[in-house]
């Protein structure tokens, strides 16, 4: 097959992740993958056997970027497209539909934004949603129906197992508003109040982005010891900072990276608390990237309790967290969403 992959942003995060993982396991299968992105530190991780071709994605080009998508739809006979994020996924529906081509398309966030024209509901042959419950809510709105599909992001499975250190609290994310909230809260209230009861203990930040000196302005703000907070900016892997932390504080492909080299995991983002991540609680938010829904938001309160929870039965914690690993090596192994990708691809090209 001849599969042409776009996606507007292409730095970090987790759709980031995934396209760049995707792009270079089906290049390795012997299908031929054309890559249309931004620029931005994942290109360093493309195989040379994936085409990457740069473009300019913005709602003032829309007229342009089509023009240039159906050139490079004709130019390579491409057999299907596989569109993520807002705006590819709206140029990609009418390109497809103007070159007579199958679109699949990833809601990676929310499906009112990503999903937000008619268009790109009504034209892509099968939506991929990688949180089951987003799937849900979205077909009983747009009543999608057999669009609807659920394959979650798959991540690599290496050998590599955590050995932790004492009290090392980890977060990897983009610096942005939305995450912002949550670091706020952990700088500014929890940590100078763990720190009372655990002297020792130190949190680490991993991630960069725009809002990045206002979380310096935080840290200044807390006047806490070097030694207990500090900033490591971007990582390519979770995996390099889940394999040395006694807890890692996240959801979605952190907190999935994370389990499957048995760090424990701290389900956390600025909007829900889900908790400490075990084997019991893994059934009920493995298909729902690493998210109760219903879980209340973060506090203060709430979190101390559970940090001060998870370091006094720690050995529990990380038995659990072994035995999790083993549940993300069949569920999210990458060659496993790549068959499940692939399946999709032929079934939908067969329909054509």
């Amino acid at each position: 097959m001849t599969i042409l992959l776009i996606i507007k942003r292409f730095d970090f995060g987790g759709a980031e992740c995934h396209v760049t993982e995707l792009a270079n396991q089906l290049a390795e299968q012997g299908h031929k993958v054309i890559l249309l992105g931004g620029t931005g530190r994942q290109t360093n991780k493309l195989s040379k056997k994936v085409v990457y071709k740069r473009v300019l994605l913005r709602d003032y080009l829309i007229p342009y970027n089509l023009f240039q998508l159906i050139s490079i739809i004709k130019k390579f006979n491409v057999d299907v497209i596989h569109a993520h994020q807002r705006l590819p996924i709206l140029i990609s529906s009418v390109a497809g539909y103007l070159t007579n081509k199958k679109v699949i398309a990833t809601v990676h966030g929310r499906t009112k934004y990503d999903l937000k024209h008619y268009l790109s509901r009504k034209i892509p042959e099968k939506i991929i949603f990688v949180n089951k419950k987003i799937l849900e809510i979205s077909e009983k709105r747009y009543k999608l129906g057999y669009k609807s599909v659920y394959i979650p992001n798959g991540i690599k499975i290496n050998d590599v197992m955590c050995e932790p250190e004492p009290y090392r609290l980890c977060y990897v994310s983009k610096i942005n508003k939305a995450h912002l909230s949550f670091l706020k809260l952990m700088i500014l209230k929890v940590m100078p109040a763990i720190i009372q009861k655990y002297p020792e203990i130190e949190f680490v930040i991993f991630g960069d982005g725009k809002n990045k000196n206002k979380l310096y302005d935080y840290v200044r703000q807390a006047n806490l010891p070097a030694k207990n907070l500090h900033i490591d900016g971007y990582t390519s892997s979770t995996i390099n900072a889940a394999k040395n932390a006694s807890l890692i504080m996240g959801v979605g492909r952190v907190a999935i990276e994370a389990a499957s080299v048995g760090a424990p995991v701290l389900s956390v983002n600025g909007k829900r608390l889900t908790g400490i991540v075990n084997t019991k609680k893994y059934e009920k938010i493995k298909n729902t990237n690493f998210i109760c829904s219903d879980a209340p938001p973060p506090n203060e309160q709430s979190l101390v309790e559970l940090i001060e929870e998870f370091f006094s039965k720690k050995e529990i914690w990380e038995a659990e967290a072994k035995e999790i690993s083993e549940y993300i090596k069949k569920d999210f192994a990458l060659e496993k969403i790549i068959q499940e990708t692939s399946s999709l691809y032929k079934e939908v090209i067969h329909e054509g």
